[in-house]
């Protein structure tokens, strides 16, 4: 199990679209060329698994000729073993996919030779993990997709390209001479379309220099992108890699990029992303391209890229202090942590707020103060005046507002009580406030109070001033109160607060829940039925209690039975369902009179299960006119996906040795050595866990 799971989490960890083998339909075994200028290097790409599959059997035949004469046979590549890939798989993991691709029955052999085991519970527990078909290559789209990742990973290994027999290197040619290259399949009986190329060594091929990169900044990531159209026939991917001081340059692509073209957007270019560790500091970038067969381009042009750092300059108000000459005093205070430079500071005022802010002018007029200022003297005061305080940075990129901080001309006489308070509240717990205006003509606002208790202090329900005698407020409705009181108070434009108002008393709709009833024990009995006991709850207006049920963790909760009236509701339940297996789940929802409802669920129960007999009757025969051991078996119903056959000899340990599909009740054992003792285990698959069958032991 641990060895499929490793294939799946390799394929995953291989996320990278493939291009290399990207090519026209018309051949079955691509191929391309490059002249080194010693020697001439093959690549191909046979165009399917099926056709990979049977051409690896005997391997690949490379032919040669020059132009005008007879094929002349190079060579015949043969993939390389089981041990070859093994060893392979110690320094490039992505050898995995291939071994497994090629070598199917091998790994799910030494899978199970690993992990069978002579029990019948650690059997099936073992049965789900050697059928599992995540991976299984008898799946032609699993196939086709795990073959398109091993080509890929041969695309930039040439140890995987050559173990896979996907390349080869022809170092007998000879300079200023034509030659036609070939791959056909070695097996002279599978007919294959392949590609001839043409390599002219009368000069080395040369690899299309790298194009020009651009960068562009999108906060703190930079977005690189190079123009494709003169490399896609050289570079299968692209190696992209950083510096920060633009001398030591580090790898930022664990994989390779490669570049997908797609319809929609008709462009050439390839558009790849990376994070910049820190901001205020610049980096360097370069790309070169790699060639399929090993080769790597020279480097791009270097291109930088950077963000600024955030300004965390913070700035408090700390007074503001008014004199008989209505001269205001301003005091602040900077934390700079960074040290960022600060260009000046500016100070701003306005006679009024609102929701929306306010109506803020400069008080320098545009300019701003030194960034070594702390106080300024404001002659030019308001009634009302709302001061901050702004400090800008270096080309007032950004910009740091202070807390606001009022001053006032002294009014001490407060507006009175508003009168004429009024409330409603809906079943939703809606509130409604009106009273009637007050007659003092400089008051600003109002201010709402609550108490759930008249004889306690009354706290602020409005976060906001209220501009008009109007209030809605929303109520907890599922609060232990069932009242509530209102007052409200008057501010005048001075900030100067009235008296409260009289208490106005609302009683909230009834919307509390009843106390949730209490699950105390669930017990299985050895005829299957559940005990299910609870505490009730302990409210005193409920009328009605459901039990629900529910199987295993998916799926509805069903009501297993429902009581109705104050009297009639018990503590206990048994559920007349035989469990056999499942895990069952219980909630309890009780109503109250105002169908107010709670629900508690319990603990789960496992239930215990009893293994079914799928298969009977399993006997071995030893078949000597076949030469073989008969083994037979009878089915009792159940639904079988397909049979499993262990063998156990005499001083061995059980391993299968075959599977048949399940409506076949016979397996002959070929693989018998004369003289031997054995004793075969049939395993059936189902969809819930089985009894396995035995046979006696049997001679050959």
């Amino acid at each position: 199990m641990k060895y499929l799971k490793y294939i799946v989490l390799t394929l995953l960890s291989f996320v990278m679209p493939v291009s290399a083998m990207a090519a026209e339909d018309e051949y079955d075994i691509e191929l391309d060329a490059y002249y080194s200028g010693r020697y001439v290097l093959l690549k191909w790409y046979p165009q399917s698994y099926e056709i990979y599959r049977k051409c690896s059997e005997k391997g690949f035949t490379v032919e040669r000729r020059v132009l005008g004469e007879q094929w002349q046979t190079m060579g015949t590549i043969i993939p390389g073993s089981y041990a070859d890939f093994t060893e392979l798989e110690r320094k490039e993991k992505k050898a995995l996919m291939v071994k497994y691709l090629l070598f199917p029955e091998q790994t799910e052999q030494n899978l199970t030779l690993e992990d069978a085991t002579d029990t019948e519970e650690e059997t099936n527990k073992d049965n789900v993990d050697v059928n599992d078909n995540s991976t299984d290559v008898n799946d032609p789209d699993n196939a086709n997709y795990l073959y398109q990742m091993c080509l890929m990973a041969s695309e930039f290994s040439i140890d995987m390209a050559r173990v896979m027999a996907l390349n080869f290197s022809d170092e007998f040619v000879n300079t200023q001479q034509t030659y036609e290259y070939r791959v056909r399949p070695a097996d002279d009986h599978l007919k294959m379309k392949c590609k001839v190329v043409r390599v002219q060594t009368n000069r080395k091929q040369a690899l299309a220099p790298m194009a020009k990169i651009k960068a562009e900044n999108k906060d703190h990531r930079v977005q690189l992108s190079w123009d494709m159209a003169s490399l896609m026939r050289d570079y299968s991917g692209f190696q992209l890699e950083r510096s920060s001081d633009g001398i030591n340059y580090k790898v930022v692509n664990e994989e390779p990029i490669v570049y997908m073209y797609n319809p929609e957007y008709k462009t050439d270019y390839l558009v790849c992303a990376d994070s910049l560790p820190d901001c205020g500091k610049k980096y360097y970038y370069r790309v070169r391209g790699l060639n399929r067969f090993g080769f790597k381009s020279e480097y791009s042009n270097v291109v930088t890229a950077s963000y600024d750092c955030p300004f965390n300059v913070n700035v408090k108000l700390n007074s503001v202090k008014l004199n008989k000459q209505n001269v205001a005093t301003l005091i602040w205070e900077v934390t700079n942590p960074d040290n960022q430079e600060i260009a000046g500071f500016d100070i701003q005022r306005t006679s009024e707020i609102n929701v929306e802010g306010g109506n803020y002018v400069s008080v320098l007029k545009g300019k701003l103060l030194p960034a070594n200022t702390r106080t300024y003297k404001d002659k030019n005061t308001d009634r009302d005046n709302y001061y901050r305080v702004i400090a800008y940075s270096k080309g007032k990129k950004d910009m740091s507002v202070s807390n606001l901080y009022y001053i006032h001309s002294i009014d001490s006489v407060p507006p009175s009580a508003p009168t004429g308070l009024k409330a409603v509240i809906d079943s939703a717990g809606v509130v409604e406030l009106t009273w009637k205006p007050n007659p003092e003509p400089d008051v600003m606002a109002y201010r709402v109070f609550f108490s759930n208790d008249s004889t306690l202090e009354f706290l602020g329900a409005s976060d906001t001033f209220l501009t008009k005698p109007y209030y809605t407020d929303t109520l907890n409705l599922g609060s232990l109160t069932n009242e509530i009181y209102y007052k409200v108070l008057a501010i005048d434009s001075n900030y100067n607060q009235g008296p409260l108002s009289k208490a106005i008393r609302l009683v909230k709709p009834d919307t509390i829940p009843p106390a949730p009833a209490r699950f105390l024990d669930l017990e299985q009995d050895s005829a299957g039925y559940v005990h299910v006991a609870w505490q009730k709850s302990v409210s005193t207006d409920v009328v009605k209690q459901v039990l629900l049920r529910r199987l295993n963790e998916t799926g509805e909760f069903e009501v297993a039975e429902t009581w109705t009236g104050k009297e009639n509701i018990p503590d206990t339940y048994t559920d007349t369902i035989i469990a056999n297996g499942e895990r069952f789940y219980y909630k309890l929802v009780v109503y109250d009179e105002s169908n107010n409802k709670t629900e508690r669920e319990s603990f789960p129960l496992k239930s215990k299960y009893k293994k079914r007999d799928c298969v009977k009757n399993a006997t071995a025969t030893v078949n000597y006119k076949k030469g073989c051991i008969e083994v037979r078996w009878e089915k009792c119903g159940c639904k079988i996906k397909k049979v499993n056959i262990f063998r156990k000899g005499s001083d061995a340990p059980s391993k299968l040795v075959g599977s048949t599909y399940g409506v076949e009740m016979v397996f002959y054992d070929t693989t018998v050595k004369k003289g031997e003792q054995y004793q075969y285990i049939i395993q059936p698959v189902t969809e819930k866990m089985s009894k396995v069958a035995k046979t006696e032991e049997v001679t050959f």
